[in-house]
């Protein structure tokens, strides 16, 4: 692929070693049993991988752990991948691209699944072009909360400070405001912008980035102000009425 689209593919690929021996692991399962073979030491000795440990002959297992670590793998490798190639072959579909990008990182957020949503959106801000303005303070505000809510809340608030958000829009205004637990100017935001676009009701509600932000005195009211009813947390005991669409609640701020 990379003699094919001229393009490097592996640069700046901390994981790399890792995938190789998930892929030389999944072919011993497939064709030896998982019988450690002098191929797999080969390969994976020359791709950095400490086999110091592992001897032909000796049969190889799964446990959770591995198996984690390689599902991160994989996703990371393979969505760094598509996009690199996505962005090289089809420029005009940047758009479509950065919100496809954004909204599996917001996933991962939602999921809890921090350390992955960190790496990608790392992976995300060295790209040198964006769809608009929009989408990337979006990416921003997103990168920020998966260090937050991943416990780095140093790494969090030096991303927010390398951008002039006086200059955004009052809704990542109010991202910045709510990421800095300033719940206060978030609520005033929250009332400024009110009930006619995004965030939406159910953004409010589903977004994580909001997730300390609505347990709030500050939150409650501002709510209650902006939708004419109070707030009511849905929990799996006080099951939603309204059930909101999985994919509406995967809305980005844009």
């Amino acid at each position: 692929m990379e003699n094919k689209f001229g393009i490097v593919l592996t640069k700046d690929l901390p994981c790399w070693s890792t995938f190789i021996e998930v892929m030389e692991r999944r072919n011993l399962f497939v064709h030896c049993n998982g019988v450690v073979s002098t191929q797999y030491l080969t390969v994976c000795s020359a791709e950095g991988v400490d086999c110091s440990k592992i001897k032909v002959g000796q049969e190889l297992q799964v446990g959770a752990q591995y198996f984690e670590r390689a599902y991160t793998t994989i996703l990371e490798v393979g969505v760094k991948l598509a996009h690199v190639l996505w962005r090289k072959l089809k420029p005009d579909e940047m758009p479509t691209a950065d919100a496809n990008l954004n909204r599996v990182a917001l996933d991962l957020i939602s999921d809890e699944k921090y350390t992955l949503a960190q790496t990608l959106l790392d992976f995300a801000t060295q790209f040198k072009k964006f769809g608009d303005e929009s989408v990337r303070r979006t990416l921003v505000l997103n990168r920020a909360q998966a260090y937050k809510w991943g416990g780095d809340e140093k790494r969090a608030r030096e991303i927010l400070q390398a951008e002039d958000w006086e200059a955004s829009s009052e809704k990542f205004q109010l991202g910045e405001a709510v990421l800095k637990d300033d719940f206060n100017s978030a609520a005033k935001f929250m009332k400024r912008l009110g009930r006619g676009g995004s965030p939406t009701k159910e953004d409010y509600r589903e977004w994580p980035m909001f997730k300390v932000f609505r347990t709030t005195t500050q939150f409650a009211s501002a709510y209650r102000e902006v939708f004419s009813e109070p707030f009511v947390e849905i929990t799996p005991s006080t099951p939603d009425k309204s059930p909101i669409d999985r994919e509406a609640a995967k809305v980005t701020l844009q």
